[in-house]
């Protein structure tokens, strides 16, 4: 569905796909690489803020989640700080249909039937200018204002936050939803602190 916005049977994408099934179309990523794979990876850590050196390929969006919200944890029981064990999530975001990945998405009507089964989560409001923004606030004010909502609950039991996720552009559960200019270095500043 994300990629959709390619077009259908668009010529280039076609030769993409024959190109690479010709050299090698997947392996198992833990243990093998292949060419694609290791040029996405530096195109990523290349535009990476800070330390972030690492990257986890996966086959979509679903594992992709799940990776990550079990990748958070581990470290923070290592450090002996088991505690930390929620996430904050934004509205409106969607992140997959696995058991974990609904845990990570505020949408209730996607919730509903499997809520019992699903881990503690703490969702904020999503960066969205369009219906959120002040007549009295520039763009950048607004996402400031926003990302403050994430400070205040970070700030109400910071030994309890485990990680912090959203669609950086959000997509089939906010219609294509990109956030204004400074948000996302705002709430990455919080995180840091």
């Amino acid at each position: 569905m994300a990629v959709s916005c390619l077009g259908h049977s668009d010529a280039d994408v076609k030769q993409a796909i024959v190109e690479q099934l010709d050299r090698i179309p997947f392996t198992q990523t833990p243990f093998y690489t292949f060419d694609l794979a290791e040029k996405l990876a530096d195109l990523l850590t290349g535009r990476a803020p800070g330390n972030l050196d690492r990257v986890y390929c996966a086959c979509g969006r679903s594992e992709a989640t799940e990776i990550a919200l079990k990748m958070a944890r581990p470290p923070l029981v290592e450090k002996g700080q088991p505690e930390h064990g929620h996430m904050r999530i934004r509205r409106q975001s969607y992140h997959g249909n696995t058991l974990g990945a609904p845990a990570a998405r505020e949408n209730q009507w996607r919730r509903t039937e499997i809520e019992p089964q699903l881990f503690e989560t703490h969702h904020i409001a999503p960066c969205c200018e369009y219906r959120d923004k002040s007549t009295h606030e520039t763009s950048e004010e607004y996402g400031k204002r926003v990302a403050r909502t994430w400070q205040k609950i970070v700030e109400l039991g910071p030994e309890t936050v485990m990680g912090f996720t959203a669609e950086t552009v959000v997509g089939a559960a906010a219609e294509a939803l990109p956030p204004v200019p400074g948000y996302f270095n705002r709430i990455r500043e919080i995180c840091d602190r």
